[in-house]
């Protein structure tokens, strides 16, 4: 496995996988890039020929957003800890998709924002989506609710 360097030209090994004969692997990249990580794989046959695989990225958003506490009792804290002030749409919808609450929170540069519990808010898992309104880039988290 290798993934493209922080020069952005030169890739470099980031692990291998022997070949066992089965058809299917799988490779977890502990460290990423911040941003876009581009990865391909390298193939060396019994004749020492390399062969690479089409290259894909994948994003690493490393969330400045944080969630507690989880399980909820009675008030959700949403901690955001942005570099420079963003807009964001936070949703909160139960497991049938039924939104709860949605609102928009501008300017949010280091913040805390508190969410208390509704009335219609019965035990369960909920789902909450943190959307950046100018990137459109849209965190997913699950949360229950004693």
């Amino acid at each position: 496995m290798e993934r493209i360097s922080k020069n952005g030209v030169d890739y470099q090994t980031i692990g291998k996988i022997s070949n066992s004969g089965i058809s299917s692997y799988s490779f977890v990249d502990n460290n990423p890039l911040s941003g876009n990580n581009i990865y391909r794989l390298k193939f060396t046959d019994v004749d020492n020929r390399i062969k690479y695989s089409n290259t894909i990225s994948l994003k690493n958003l490393k969330s400045e957003i944080s969630l507690y506490p989880n399980p909820v009792n009675g008030l959700l804290y949403i901690s955001v800890a942005n570099k420079t002030p963003k807009d964001y749409i936070i949703e909160i919808t139960n497991l049938r998709g039924q939104k709860i609450m949605s609102k928009r929170f501008d300017n949010i540069k280091d913040a805390i924002i508190e969410y208390p519990r509704n009335a219609s808010m019965v035990p369960g898992v909920y789902s909450i989506s943190i959307t950046d309104i100018l990137s459109h880039e849209k965190e997913t988290y699950k949360i229950i609710y004693k």
